[in-house]
């Protein structure tokens, strides 16, 4: 596709009409707002890549300002990760909804910058944590006992023992817009009391789980009825 092959120059080589050892923007600048936002769109899901979008943005004012007016239509995120300081990020954007991952061992940079993420509750849509410690553990416990009213999506895993259990406060105790929930080694009593109010879950995976988070069978097939979109669903505890 032609839009995609100019996109990807411009995109490629950042920088605005007048810069003579750029690209020349005048011909896409002629086009209307309406036409520009499906390049970008195409863009964006072509990529597939949560923090393509920012190049876009960068290239000139007036793809920045039409990003910008519409972040909900190009399904915008930023992404937090290890590689990616929190900080800085949110601040140098808009108020967009909040990816949080982290895809190896946690230094202390990329804790703080979870940490740091985790304390927009109401932005955060994604959370991913497969490696977490027990002392970034204390502290994601800590910061998750509010509802995060966005959370589509959650995956925890921890490496060590935890003597800390998420308490039934855990996401202010409902989690409606929950559609993935994936739990490893982590000890959750009051699981099937947030599954009630999970009704959009597709994906349950509950395994792992010493013997400090065990909870009978029974009470989870309770919750079943109540998650009529339910399409995986795995259960596994250490205990016999």
């Amino acid at each position: 596709m032609e839009e995609r092959g100019l996109l990807r120059s411009f995109a490629q080589y950042p920088a605005t009409a007048a810069d003579p050892s750029g690209p020349d923007l005048s011909t896409i600048n002629v086009l209307p707002d309406n036409i520009l936002l499906s390049v970008f769109r195409y863009y964006v899901a072509d990529a597939g890549d949560l923090e393509r979008w920012t190049t876009l943005a960068r290239v000139c004012r007036r793809w920045r300002y039409a990003m910008d007016a519409s972040a909900d239509r190009l399904n915008l995120r930023l992404v937090c990760t290890g590689k990616s300081p929190a900080t800085g990020m949110i601040g140098a954007w808009p108020a967009l909804p909040i990816v949080i991952k982290d895809d190896g061992d946690p230094t202390n940079q990329s804790a703080g910058d979870i940490i740091a993420a985790l304390k927009h509750s109401s932005r955060v849509c994604e959370v991913s944590l497969p490696h977490l410690t027990s002392t970034v553990w204390e502290k994601v416990v800590e910061l998750t006992q509010e509802p995060f009213p966005q959370l589509t999506s959650l995956e925890l895993a921890t490496k060590d023992e935890l003597t800390m259990i998420l308490p039934e406060s855990f996401l202010g105790g409902s989690a409606p817009r929950l559609r993935k929930l994936d739990l490893a080694n982590v000890p959750f009593l009051a699981l099937p009391t947030l599954l009630l109010s999970a009704t959009d879950l597709v994906h349950l995976r509950i395994w792992d789980i010493p013997n400090s988070g065990f909870i009978p069978p029974d009470a989870i097939a309770t919750c079943l009825p109540v998650m009529a979109k339910l399409e995986r669903f795995h259960l596994g505890f250490r205990s016999p």
